[in-house]
């Protein structure tokens, strides 16, 4: 028997590569939050993921989403892609042997039967090792033979069989199958016997529930029309159901919500049936709805939009195949029926009885919690991983030699038993007899005294020349068959302690830091980890640090990722962080491990001379000149924990929640106090000259702050622009410059207008690195030096970073609805750099731009940015715009160059938002303008999109100057996400339409009546912004 418990796939670092059809968005389907969910939930663990989109195109957002978790992406590979969809993707093919050389993985999960078609060959024939486990999502022969009973047509049975009959090669090919439900599990297992089934189905987390009965109305039904079995349900249950319902429940509406109607789906729109399309929320819908209604006749899985309604409190009419897989009773769960006039018959029993309608809805919901929850799911995973990934060893000497194998072999089985989460893989190389070298194994077996029946697994595996080892297994024979500690400076010793280095990707600057780390007298048993990203060029350096363990990570992961990988390499008790371009002195670590040792949750060191930071009662981040007062925040520069503590971190620190320091130090002070260790110094790697540009007009109450804060964190040009202000604006800027000689400059601009300011700071600044910051907006530490180094990186141009909220005291909690916090300048695209090409852009709070570049580009133009008389803005994106089309350099968002932005009270109101939505829409009508001329065609398309989108959302009719509908939409009761999107399309309806030089516009009832100052936003009487 083995003598220590096994590290198994579900509880140790692996190497995972997911390939799916497509980057799974978690506002789509189910089947994609279902996936979105696992994978969150394998980072959650520690494992390095990595996906392959198969199409993937046109999915930036959701590649987005992934990669702020920590999860690179590779999309598009049109050489694996069917036939009929290669046109779509004008990609090269995706080099998948070198993917699987570089990333070595431990399990390949692949979604869906056809991509494991496409994949699994060249799995095998690359990465023997790696464990494929199949996630079949739903059995499709399944479906499409419950289809072809409904249809009774020849050709739909003869396509269930061929999809059967691939489904079941390709199924017992694998080394694991996932099914959604039991039910499902019982034909996988029937499918493909001999192959582990197991079960891990939607994911549904709790869920707030929504209003009561009587404050609902009317049936929704929600589902992806992309789905054969959904477009079937919604036309059978409005032809043959809803009439009835309709008779008995006059003035009930059908609402039919879901991406990609068919014309057969959109034809069915009428006085009581509406056709939504794609909607970026389902939540509303469902909270407006008094009844979720899925009449699905047939399909396979588990049914997500049942899921779904459930979590949010709102019960479900379905029938036995929408029931299916979750163990609905009905009555109790949920009421289930298949005769059309049944379901209609339970739609109205429903609609009208409250008591059955509440005692469903909480049903449902612990019907969810049971069976369907994240726990529950993450158990399942981690009991796949442990089931389908035992700790590997892999043969490497050559077997052929009798007393070799017998080394290998008695090795292996003395030290483990049958139930041992192991496996010993004997590659069969080409040319050689699989059958020879299993007669050689048997008589080995023999020879050792062993029953084959009863040792644990040897399995022989087809292994070409240049296959990859899995990352995570081991060379055998091994001088001691346990899964080794991990490596410490100290041969056989766990560390007392490790000291983690994210590296630059810039090579000098890597080596800057490695060289200080090696003059910084770390003792003997302090081990040192070095996290590098992939293809950063860092193999010299990395080569050049003797005895360090290297961590490698996806260029596109941050620092969350590097934290939470570096913590899993390690087996020291407390680790010690830094940052790229974090320089320690002589004897830095010491005093942080003690005082970690002393209780501490968090510890760091006096970085750049400042002894912690100060939270001031606005959020932003103060540097404390000395150690009389205890901080209320650290520096991310550097920064020690127990390894306990970093692993449990939080995965996410939000912008729209502060600065990021900050809410580290609140979670952390859950835990224990912080602590700066004055005899821990560390310093930050010099960067380019910069000039900070800050342009203000009438905000004299923000500027003392603004300067001072700069001045305090180390700025050495400094260019205030007073753009005409009336207020106490001069004499503030006055005084600083006097104040801060030689760094405090002031320009005046008289022409009113942000594009003028920011034109009048450019030609004032001393250096070619120009980092504009709004008045209103307090850098993080380390800000401006982060931007710089960038900025000045060859063939960058453009930068910017975080912009965290900081929230006045009049914020109501929660607010604004998530996703809405842009519309108030905050910016967050993840704790990783990255490059960006319009119009996803950096925003003007926090935005950087070569001096050279800027000029090329042709400057601001005056034409955007608020004024006087102007409600838009979009100075620093028609900049951005230029400059891509222009090639004069790329735009990159960095991590470290974050700054909070101090909200305004009189923002915190929905008419704000909407007003600033609708300002949008007008921006974006004129930028497409600027850039492409006065195009009628192109214009009227625009215009004629987005008046669909409004009276989707909107009902308007009428004469209606754009104040009134304006109001119309600020007043009305969508959800607040809806309203955003319906003032959005208002502003890009109207900025088109007076770009064509109209002052109204008919669609369906509505004439909208506009007039010139419109194009600036400006609505009589206007509203604050």
């Amino acid at each position: 028997m083995s003598q220590t418990p096994l590290p198994t796939g579900g509880d140790r670092p692996l190497s995972v590569l997911v390939i799916t059809p497509d980057v799974p968005p978690a506002d789509r389907d189910a089947g994609s939050l279902r996936l979105f969910r696992l994978l969150e939930l394998l980072v959650a663990d520690g494992h390095r993921v990595h996906l392959l989109a198969r199409l993937g195109v046109g999915q930036e957002p959701a590649a987005l989403a992934l990669e702020r978790l920590g999860i690179e992406t590779v999309r598009a590979d049109p050489q694996r892609l069917p036939e009929a969809q290669r046109a779509q993707v004008d990609a090269p093919a995706v080099d998948v042997p070198g993917l699987l050389r570089r990333l070595r993985p431990d399990v390949v999960w692949m979604s869906f039967h056809d991509v494991a078609e496409a994949y699994l060959p060249l799995v095998r024939r690359h990465a023997p090792g790696a464990r494929v486990i199949v996630d079949t999502v739903d059995v499709h022969f399944v479906r499409e033979a419950r289809a072809a009973a409904l249809s009774g047509r020849p050709a739909d049975h003869e396509r269930a069989a061929h999809t059967r009959a691939r489904e079941a090669a390709t199924y017992a090919a694998a080394d694991a199958l996932v099914a959604v439900s039991a039910d499902d599990g019982a034909a996988l297992a029937e499918l493909a016997p001999g192959v582990p089934v197991h079960v891990i189905a939607t994911i549904h987390a709790a869920e707030e529930p929504g209003p009561a009965f009587d404050a609902r109305h009317g049936v929704v039904f929600v589902g992806n029309f992309r789905h054969a079995p959904n477009v079937d349900a919604v036309v059978h249950f409005v032809t043959t159901s809803w009439p009835l319902v309709r008779d008995a429940l006059p003035g009930a509406r059908l609402t039919l919500v879901g991406t990609a109607p068919p014309a057969e789906v959109q034809a069915l729109a009428g006085p009581d049936v509406a056709v939504t399309g794609w909607v970026p929320e389902t939540r509303p819908h469902l909270d407006a709805a008094r009844v979720s209604v899925a009449p699905l006749r047939y399909g396979a899985g588990v049914k997500g939009k049942i899921g779904e309604a459930m979590a949010c409190g709102l019960p479900v009419v379905t029938t036995t195949i929408g029931a299916e897989g979750m163990g609905l009773v009905d009555g109790e769960h949920a009421l289930v029926a298949d005769d059309p006039a049944q379901l209609a018959a339970a739609v109205v029993a429903l609609h009208t009885d409250a008591g059955l309608w509440g005692r469903l809805a909480d049903a449902g919901r612990a019907r969810l919690a049971a069976a369907l929850s994240p726990a529950v799911a993450h158990r399942a995973l981690r009991a796949l991983l442990a089931d389908a990934a035992p700790q590997l060893f892999v043969a490497t000497s050559a077997l052929e030699d009798e007393d070799v194998l017998d080394a290998t072999l008695g090795g292996y089985l003395d030290a483990f038993d049958a139930g041992d989460a192991v496996s010993l893989v004997v590659p069969v190389r080409e040319g050689r007899d699989p059958q020879v070298l299993f007669a050689a194994l048997a008589r080995a077996l023999d020879r050792l005294g062993h029953d084959p029946e009863h040792i644990p697994d040897i399995a022989l595996v087809a292994w070409a020349q240049d296959a990859v080892l899995p990352a995570a297994a081991l060379e055998a024979p091994a001088a001691t068959w346990r899964v080794p500690p991990q490596p410490s400076r100290g041969p056989g010793r766990t560390p007392a302690a490790a000291i983690v280095v994210r590296l630059p990707e810039d090579a000098a600057a890597a080596a800057t830091q490695v060289d200080a780390l090696a003059r910084a007298r770390v003792a003997d048993d302090v081990e040192i980890v070095l996290v590098a990203a992939e293809d950063a060029g860092l193999d010299a350096v990395l080569a050049s640090a003797s005895g360090a363990r290297v961590v490698r990570i996806g260029a596109h992961l941050g620092r969350r990722a590097a934290w939470q990988r570096a913590a899993a390499a390690t087996r020291a008790p407390t680790i010690v962080m830094l940052e790229p371009h974090a320089l320690p002195r002589p004897g830095f670590a010491a005093p942080l491990l003690d005082a970690i040792s002393a209780g501490a949750a968090l510890a760091g060191p006096v970085v750049a001379g400042a002894h912690g930071l100060r939270v001031a009662a606005d959020g932003a981040l103060w540097p404390l000149a000395d150690a009389t007062t205890a901080p209320d925040a650290l520096a991310m520069d550097c920064l020690a924990a127990a390894r306990g503590t970093w692993l449990d971190a939080p995965a996410v620190l939000p912008s729209r929640e502060g600065h990021a320091e900050a809410q580290l130090a609140a979670w952390a002070a859950a835990r224990g106090p912080l602590t700066v260790a004055p005899g821990a110094r560390v310093g930050r790697a010099p960067a380019p000259e910069a000039s900070v540009l800050i342009c203000t007009r009438n905000r004299a109450e923000e500027l003392e702050d603004a300067v001072g804060l700069l001045v305090a964190s180390g700025a050495r040009d400094v260019v205030v622009v007073d753009n005409a202000s009336t207020d106490a604006t001069p004499e503030v800027a006055a005084r600083l410059a006097a104040a801060h000689p030689g760094v405090v400059r002031v320009v005046v601009e008289e022409r009113g207008g942000l594009g003028h300011a920011r034109n009048a700071a450019a030609a004032a600044a001393r250096h070619d690195l120009l980092l504009y910051l709004d008045d209103d907006a307090r850098p993080a530490p380390g800000w401006a030096a982060a931007a710089a180094r960038e900025l000045a990186r060859p063939g960058v141009a453009n930068v910017g970073g975080p912009i965290a909220a900081l929230w006045p005291p009049e914020r109501p909690a929660d607010w604004p609805a998530p996703g809405l916090e842009p519309l108030l300048s905050v910016l967050d695209l993840g704790d990783a750099d990255r490059t960006l090409v319009p119009p996803d852009v950096v925003y003007g709070a926090n935005w950087g731009v070569r001096r050279s570049a800027l000029d090329a580009a042709g400057g601001f133009d005056p034409a955007f940015g608020v004024g006087p008389d102007v409600r838009i803005g979009g100075d620093e994106v028609s900049v951005a715009w230029r400059l891509h089309r222009a090639g004069l350099g790329a735009t990159r968002y960095v991590a470290a160059a974050a700054v909070g932005h101090r909200i305004d009270p009189a923002r915190i109101s929905e008419p704000f938002l909407t007003h600033r939505a609708m300002a949008c829409g007008i921006e974006r009508a004129r930028h497409a303008a600027a850039l492409d001329g006065i195009d009628r065609g192109r214009l009227m398309g625009t215009a004629s999109a987005a008046a669909g989108r409004l009276l989707r959302l909107i009902a308007l009719s009428g004469d209606l100057r754009l104040e009134q509908a304006f109001d119309v939409v600020a007043a009305s009761t969508l959800d607040p996400r809806l309203r955003i999107v319906a003032a959005d399309a208002l502003g890009e309806l109207s900025g088109s339409v007076l770009l064509l030089g109209e002052t109204e516009v008919r669609a369906a009832g509505l004439r909208l009546l506009l007039a010139p100052e419109h194009l600036r936003a400006v609505l009589r009487p206007a509203v604050a912004a």
